[in-house]
């Protein structure tokens, strides 16, 4: 049985206009939310326990869809992570970090972090997403109260804000910060369902998982 499942569902995130941008490009996705909650239970490997945590993965366009997956999970809503993109280190070159300090010096710290720090480019036809959302929500109790946790100070802080700040890879991929972040929250045995990759002292399921 779980403690802590996190769920990157693949919404059909088809972006728009004559450029093919969405999910759909990358790899399968499942047109309709009912589909997604069955496959999810049909796994095989769904198996919360008593008292439990649920992390999972929206978009701005399926956080409707997200929430009431989530209540069909068996899980109640309490809050929301944000996750602000922002560049990878190694596109930093010298003339990017010359245009960076220009902009500090002439419009200040936050307009210089908004226009060359955060990833642009993201789907939208109002506004680009620059963010995704980690909803966040417990059955029972959420944490087993038979089980000690020593309190974790996590990226130096003793209480961890809403908001957490991540390099982007490769799409779909979710930052290492997001899994730093369940483990010094929430208690193990740990999932990640629509996997991609392996993480260590993770169980893994989905299409594409190792």
């Amino acid at each position: 049985m779980y403690r802590a499942i996190m769920i990157d569902p693949p919404w059909k995130e088809t972006g728009g206009g004559k450029i093919k941008r969405g999910a759909d490009r990358h790899y399968p996705v499942i047109k309709k939310k009912e589909d997604i909650r069955d496959v999810i239970l049909n796994s095989g490997k769904w198996d919360p326990a008593e008292h439990s945590h649920l992390y999972l993965w929206t978009t701005n366009n399926f956080l409707q869809d997200a929430l009431w997956l989530m209540d069909e999970l068996g899980f109640r809503y309490v809050t929301n992570i944000a996750w602000v993109k922002v560049m990878p280190e190694e596109g930093w070159t010298e003339a990017k970090w010359s245009k960076f300090l220009f902009w500090v010096l002439r419009y200040g710290w936050a307009r210089a972090v908004m226009r060359w720090v955060l990833k642009n480019g993201g789907l939208g036809q109002y506004f680009h997403g620059q963010h995704e959302i980690l909803l966040f929500g417990v059955k029972g109790k959420g944490k087993d109260p038979s089980v000690y946790q020593k309190p974790v100070h996590l990226w130096g802080r003793k209480y961890t804000g809403t908001v957490m700040f991540a390099s982007v890879g490769e799409h779909s991929e979710k930052p290492e910060e997001a899994y730093e972040l369940v483990e010094a929250r929430s208690h193990g045995p740990y999932i990640d369902m629509f996997a991609r990759r392996k993480h260590h002292r993770w169980d893994t399921w989905g299409d594409e998982a190792p």
